[in-house]
């Protein structure tokens, strides 16, 4: 593997720094993090211990990659949650602007295994597309609108072999489904155990109902890999196994119209953020599901899927 260099000039040895050398900055300084990250994972050698500079996972909050696997595409995941809220966290001191909500598609996560040790190719490991991220700004109505058409792509348990079905969860399945950060809280309901009958109830906003936010404006990190109209994001057919006249937000025209491309790795924020709460990831550095979001889908539980 190859390993490249970067250089950053601070905007403080220019003569007249503007706020916009100083974003600049900072996505420069995320983009030699993720340079030296990547030299990290060139030289590393063996896992380091728990207690030194890196740390395990915590698989009791259900990290690992086969629980993974089924719950990014039918419902809460730990590891959504986890990178979503590193993404609001560290994007907004990254990139200089408030986000309000940050989402991630399903296939986007694959899961630690229990004791790895949390270095450089671990996450890669964990997450393994190197995805930036889009900041959108959008209304409320505009959440509501994404949040329903989102709430269609949810897998029921009945579809993955461990139930019966067909699929493997960790190979086939691909909707597009958007994990979001703690600030946006929704529940689905299946009236009947039908793919994509998905429909969204109590969807809040920072603790709002959307309702009455409709005409707010709100700031939304969303991966390259959706911004780029990928998974069914492009307007068309979601497919997936979908109705053939089921069709998508078209989030490729939106972000060429109106979304900045900051530039900055989520790899890099996960672990920027990793960084600031003392290289931990369990139930204390949100690796936990929280019920931001809820599924009710009638019909028996499959126990070989949970």
């Amino acid at each position: 593997r190859r390993c490249n260099a970067a250089a950053v000039t601070h905007p403080g040895l220019l003569r007249h720094p503007t706020p916009d050398d100083e974003r600049r900055h900072r996505r420069l300084t995320a983009g030699l993090a993720a340079a030296l990250l990547s030299a990290q994972a060139c030289t590393a050698g063996p896992p380091l211990p728990v207690g030194a500079a890196h740390s395990v996972s915590d698989d009791a909050a259900g990290l690992s990659v086969e629980r993974t696997a089924i719950d990014r595409h039918s419902g809460e995941t730990a590891l959504a949650n986890v990178v979503t809220d590193a993404v609001v966290s560290a994007g907004s001191r990254l990139s200089g602007r408030a986000i309000d909500f940050a989402a991630i598609n399903s296939t986007a996560l694959h899961g630690l295994p229990a004791g790895t040790a949390l270095t450089a190719a671990s996450v890669r490991q964990a997450m393994p597309y190197p995805d930036t991220i889009y900041l959108f700004e959008l209304s409320g109505r505009q959440l509501r609108d994404l949040v329903a058409d989102n709430a269609r792509r949810l897998y029921l348990l009945r579809e993955f072999a461990c139930a019966g079905g067909q699929l493997d969860p960790a190979g086939d399945a691909e909707r597009g489904f958007l994990h979001f950060s703690a600030g946006l809280r929704y529940a689905v309901r299946f009236e009947e155990p039908v793919p994509g009958s998905g429909r969204v109830e109590g969807l809040t906003l920072l603790g709002e109902p959307v309702e009455r936010v409709l005409g707010r404006r709100y700031t939304v990190a969303l991966p390259s890999y959706v911004a780029h109209g990928r998974a069914g994001w492009d307007g068309g057919t979601v497919g997936g196994g979908l109705p053939a006249d089921m069709t998508g937000h078209d989030l490729r025209a939106l972000a060429a119209a109106s979304a900045e491309d900051t530039g900055l790795s989520i790899h890099a924020l996960l672990l920027d953020e990793i960084a600031a709460r003392d290289g931990l990831i369990g139930a204390t550095t949100g690796a936990s599901k929280d019920g931001r979001l809820r599924v009710s889908v009638p019909g028996r539980e499959f126990a070989g899927c949970r």
